[in-house]
């Protein structure tokens, strides 16, 4: 195996999922210490446990049949020879190993079992996402799954491993993690989750796109997901209800404002060619009508090909284009 295969087979183009919203996190929540490092350690376990996720996704869609059914797009790794399937678990084994240390060494900090906790459960979900005993996407639940991952869990682990939050006073209790007693750090952490709402839902929309080009694969494979219950017309709609959800959402953002160092519905002037236009990420997010009215489209006309890739660009521009309006109202 080549390092290129290797690296195909991880599927970075899906990498999107946690950049980007790590991003949005990393501008609106800055560590309190001043310190970049510290906000970007908080990204590689992250990122390394997503790869090694998408690699037991590759080895277990593959070894029990539905890669082999699916006609086109999709996670190509072992069908197209990029990876074997014994190199895909070696990779998983090494990439969740990698995910650990990175986690140990560079995160746990003070917070120990409390971050611990969090850090776990992130894996245990996206890695039970295909993996047994729970095989979530296996039974309908992996919409859920991907929320769970990619918003609260993915959002209490960044605020805590960059001291955004502080570590907690009060004796262990899992229900503390997710929702602080401290009214200020139960207000911070539910504002942090409400900004990321519509990313989160372009995010399960790539889950979604990739499950309704594979709903005739998946029944094949005896796989139930939220697409092959709701089936292909209803799917269609769910579809565009998430990306619409999305930019309904930063509108929501953006007329609500919030107490954040970036308040969205305030705006910022930017210098130089910004000098005197006023800049919020909702507005910067229209840029990106077009990609998502071409995908919406292919939707209804019952084109899927790539369609989980595609979404993925749209998560990336969306991402991409807010991000910046966020670093222009702080400039």
């Amino acid at each position: 195996m080549s390092l290129l295969s290797i690296l195909y087979a991880s599927r970075p183009w899906s990498f999107t999922a946690s950049l980007i919203p790590l991003l949005h996190l990393s501008l609106l929540y800055p560590s309190p210490t001043n310190s970049k490092l510290l906000t970007y350690l908080t990204w590689l376990p992250v990122l390394l446990s997503q790869a090694c996720s998408n690699y037991v996704n590759t080895y277990t869609d593959y070894h029990i049949g539905v890669d082999s059914l699916t006609s086109s797009g999709g996670d190509r790794g072992i069908r197209d020879g990029h990876v074997t399937e014994g190199g895909a678990i070696r990779m998983a084994v090494a990439t969740g190993a990698l995910s650990f240390s990175a986690h140990w060494l560079c995160v746990r900090g003070d917070f120990a079992t409390w971050i611990d906790c969090v850090y776990l459960a992130g894996v245990i979900v996206s890695v039970g996402y295909t993996a047994s005993p729970l095989r979530l996407k296996y039974i309908g639940l992996g919409d859920l799954s991907v929320f769970l991952v990619f918003n609260p869990l993915l959002v209490s682990y960044y605020l805590y491993g960059s001291l955004v939050l502080p570590p907690p006073t009060e004796p262990l209790d899992v229900g503390h993690l997710l929702l602080p007693t401290d009214p200020d750090q139960r207000s911070l952490l539910v504002s942090a989750v409400v900004n990321l709402l519509p990313l989160t839902l372009l995010t399960v929309a790539i889950l979604h796109g990739n499950n309704l080009r594979d709903i005739e694969g998946d029944r094949k494979a005896g796989v139930t997901t939220v697409a092959g219950i709701m089936g292909e017309t209803a799917s269609r709609a769910y579809y565009a209800a998430l990306v619409i959800g999305c930019y309904l959402g930063l509108w929501f953002l953006e007329f609500r404002g919030n107490d954040d160092a970036a308040a969205w519905g305030q705006g910022g002037r930017g210098g130089g060619l910004w000098e005197g236009v006023t800049v919020t990420p909702g507005r910067m997010a229209w840029l990106t009508l077009p990609l998502a009215w071409g995908n919406l489209r292919r939707v209804w006309r019952g084109e899927y090909d790539n369609l989980d890739e595609d979404t993925a660009k749209m998560h990336t521009a969306v991402g991409g284009v807010v991000a910046g309006g966020i670093w222009i109202m702080g400039w």
